[in-house]
């Protein structure tokens, strides 16, 4: 049978004759085979004695041992350390390991710089080895076979590694500790990190003095972590993260150093775009206002269910007066996640045609609604006003309608002239009205855009309601859907799951009795 071994509760007992002299043992080791390394300070002539607890004791002027146990059992380790050159220095204490029988086998190493300290466990003859890392002050536990760990204050710690093979017929669980120790800054390096950000790539420069050989951590604050010699690291996402340097030489308490710095992940500094909508009668010429892309591409929504790519300027013919939103996307083609923004304006398209043209003005108190238009170029006008909602149109200049519902309604008027068919105008405004004593739904705040995985959404009313949530594609598909089925103020701002649509444009339509709301989107 197989000898394992599986390190338990190290027990820490000292005494030291000189403030000067200080030792701990890093232990790891396979089947029965035990591997000893002596971490000691203080000694100008160090010699090392150890008792494995068997009967077998080594001496050595080198820190490391090795040791093959003859059987399983418990067994106590005592070890000294002494100073040849100093009789006064002289420091011992104790272990205690487990050897037990099984057909799996766990170690780990751990390594420090600073105050952080990194564990690697590995293990033989298993199937699906789980690990949990305990770091001996507290914190929560890893659940990992590799992580860095940054202490919050120096000092020595027990670290203990758990493996449990979750295979049902290879049953196995055993536990390894060790003490690692861990520095407050010292004398002999400083160090400082300069990080560089181009897109999602940070670069890590060390500048400073201290030593040739020290190693280092870099922590890149989004849960991974590197050691030397990386230096570079791809962020996932967007964000600002905190970069942490742990530098030193293993052992050496003057040289260690621990040092953080802020970085924002912004792809789209350097990117930027808007556009201003010059309108005439039907027509619509956008001015681009747009830097940062080395390709660029432009994509254009024109809000009446046509769009594209297009060239520059930018133009589009509308078939009917009415009330549009424009949005456009602009993007690197070289650097799409680098460069990749859109923005949205709403322009008010009129229809006018021999010589005639109108003027509409909408004045608006809660669900009441007045109108008066005033036009140019009719001998003999007539004016129609259609208020948006199905109900009988007006035929007068002016004239004044009460809304039965919340919503977004889109007001026109009509000017022509009977005896000149070819004198015709329309013009549009939309007007949102709200229940009484509620607010309307003009403002709800969607983020973060682009979207992630999560899209969360702030709907701005605090009273009841109801209503839908679609989500659309920039073909006009509807690709989600949500009810909603009541919104309070403790449940109006909720998370919305996106995580499976492709990257592109989309249109959030919010719905509710109090009103309509439409957000452009990007992914």
């Amino acid at each position: 049978m197989k000898t394992i071994l599986s390190l338990f509760a190290c027990l820490f007992i000292s005494a030291q004759l000189s403030a000067q002299c200080t030792a701990y043992l890093n232990l790891s080791g396979f089947n029965s085979t035990i591997m000893a390394e002596f971490i000691g300070f203080g000694a100008i002539s160090p010699q090392y004695i150890i008792d494995w607890g068997d009967g077998s004791v080594d001496t050595s002027t080198t820190p490391l041992f090795e040791h093959v146990y003859s059987s399983e059992g418990q067994y106590v380790i005592l070890y000294s350390y002494e100073d040849l050159a100093n009789p006064e220095c002289s420091f011992y204490s104790y272990d205690s390991i487990i050897i037990t029988g099984g057909s799996c086998t766990l170690g780990f190493n751990a390594q420090t710089a600073g105050l952080a300290a990194e564990v690697q466990a590995f293990s033989l003859n298993t199937s699906l080895p789980i690990y949990s890392i305990d770091w001996g002050d507290g914190s929560p536990v890893d659940v990992t076979n590799s992580a860095l760990h940054a202490y919050a204050a120096p000092g020595v710690y027990q670290v203990c590694v758990t493996l449990i093979d979750a295979d049902p017929a290879l049953p196995c669980e055993l536990t390894e500790c060790q003490d690692v120790e861990v520095f407050a800054d010292g004398n002999d390096c400083m160090v400082e990190p300069i990080v560089t950000i181009d897109n999602f790539l940070a670069t890590v420069a060390i500048s400073g003095t201290g030593s040739a050989d020290a190693d280092y951590f870099i922590d890149w604050g989004d849960g991974n972590y590197d050691e030397s010699p990386d230096l570079t690291h791809t962020y996932a996402n967007p964000g600002t993260y905190q970069v942490c340097l742990y530098y030193g030489n293993d052992g050496d308490p003057n040289c260690q150093s621990s040092t953080c710095t802020q970085v924002l992940v912004d792809p789209l500094a350097n990117c930027y775009f808007d556009f201003i909508a010059t309108v005439s009668g039907l027509d619509v010429e956008l001015q681009v206002l747009a830097a940062g892309a080395e390709n660029p591409s432009f994509y254009f929504e024109w809000g009446d269910g046509t769009f594209g790519n297009s060239e520059l300027p930018p133009t589009h013919t509308y078939d009917a007066a009415g009330t549009y939103q424009i949005c456009g996307l602009y993007s690197d083609a070289n650097n799409p996640a680098g460069c990749q923004l859109n923005t949205c304006v709403t322009v008010a398209i009129t229809d006018n045609s021999g010589g005639c043209s109108v003027v509409l003005t909408v004045t608006q108190s809660g669900d009441a609604v007045l109108v008066s238009a005033s036009g140019t170029g009719a001998v003999n006008p007539v004016y129609s006003i259609d208020w948006g909602d199905n109900s009988a149109q007006t035929f007068s200049s002016t004239g004044s309608h009460t809304y039965t519902s919340g919503g977004a309604f889109q007001v026109c008027v009509n000017y022509s002239d009977l005896n000149d068919p070819a004198c015709s105008a329309t013009t549009c405004e939309t007007v949102v009205v709200a229940n009484v004593h509620e607010v309307a739904l003009t403002e709800p705040r969607i983020w973060p855009n682009p979207m992630g995985d999560l899209v969360w959404i702030e709907l701005p009313f605090y009273s009841a309601a109801k209503g839908e949530i679609n989500l659309r594609d920039a073909t006009g598909r509807m690709v989600l859907s949500k009810s909603i089925s009541e919104i309070t103020p403790a449940n109006r701002v909720f998370s919305w799951d996106v995580q499976q649509l492709p990257h592109g444009m989309y249109t959030m339509e919010i719905i509710t009795e109090y009103g309509v709301a439409s957000r452009r989107l990007m992914k």
